[in-house]
């Protein structure tokens, strides 16, 4: 006997109706199950150009954390490769979904930072994300290992055993970045501990990631951690698919007051130099800057107002 398309609505109404406490907490993507033992928050992640940022824009206002004004404070780590000159164009609203994304190290960030914009090589700027450098292994004739920095060619292109990247290695375009989707399953227990579990699609193929978060503390302002430790890293598919889960002492929807300490959000980030850094984003010297090396593709709210 077959069954009508209308039954098989009602069907699928009872049954999402039946489900247990779910609801809707916000309009983009949180929500909430309790129970005696766990709170389970589902967050959509956010396409994002940079930390808290998308395009030119915030992505989120997050007003006053601890005394400290973080606001929309973001920053860019993408350009559009400008073939025709040594700095990168800005990526705007108006940015063709055909343009090449390069390396971008945005200005305010470096004056955050306090660092001399003239010690930064210009090699490191405007190169398209899939020529970015990478450290490797090589030998000479004699045998002797030698160490390098360089643009691989992709393993199609070299010959059997040489120093390359994983394919593919075509340009990544604006479309090709703003294609990616998350999302964060957070699952807080009742004593305290939680766990982090974030399902991506659509990321750059083979390619190295890791994920962070954003926090504020009360002393010390502003900083970031790898998500659950050190390394927080996973590589995509070859599809762009990926998947971090991590056990926290913590739980990151909540401040933890004997620290007085607040996550803001959380970000996956592409390495496109191949290279994970420990503890931190990147060194912030020698050239190797988020913007440079890393670069935020997927922003998961914890707190904070959509502001576009």
């Amino acid at each position: 006997m077959s069954i009508s398309p209308f039954s098989l609505l009602l069907k699928s109404i009872v049954s999402l109706a039946i489900l247990p406490g779910l609801a809707m907490a916000d309009p983009y993507g949180h929500r909430e199950k309790d129970s005696e033992w766990e709170k389970v928050t589902v967050i959509q992640a956010e396409n994002a150009t940079g930390p808290n940022k998308i395009l030119d824009k915030p992505i989120r206002n997050h007003g006053l954390v601890y005394g400290w004004p973080m606001g929309t404070l973001g920053f860019s780590e993408l350009g559009v490769y400008n073939p025709d000159g040594n700095e990168p164009k800005p990526l705007t609203s108006e940015t063709d979904p055909d343009a090449v994304l390069s390396t971008f190290l945005d200005p305010n960030f470096v004056a955050a930072i306090g660092f001399d914009p003239s010690d930064i090589d210009p090699s490191f700027i405007n190169v398209p994300l899939q020529k970015v450098k990478t450290l490797y292994e090589a030998r000479d004739v004699s045998g002797v290992p030698m160490v390098g920095r360089d643009s691989l060619p992709g393993m199609f292109d070299a010959k059997p055993f040489a120093p390359v990247i994983a394919a593919p290695t075509k340009p990544i375009t604006l479309e090709d970045w703003l294609k990616a989707r998350g999302r964060a399953v957070i699952k807080c227990a009742a004593d305290g501990t939680s766990t982090v579990d974030i399902k991506m699609k659509h990321l750059v193929p083979n390619r190295l990631y890791t994920v962070w978060s954003a926090n504020v503390n009360a002393k010390i302002g502003p900083f970031n951690q790898p998500v659950g430790g050190a390394p927080s890293a996973f590589t995509s598919d070859e599809r762009g698919n990926g998947r971090f889960k991590r056990r926290l002492s913590y739980c990151p929807l909540m401040p933890v007051e004997d620290v007085q300490t607040q996550m803001l959000w959380m970000m996956v980030l592409l390495h496109t130099d191949h290279m994970a850094y420990g503890g931190v984003f990147a060194p912030n010297r020698d050239s190797l800057f988020g913007g440079t090396v890393a670069h935020v593709q997927l922003h998961i709210p914890l707190t904070g107002e959509r502001v576009n």
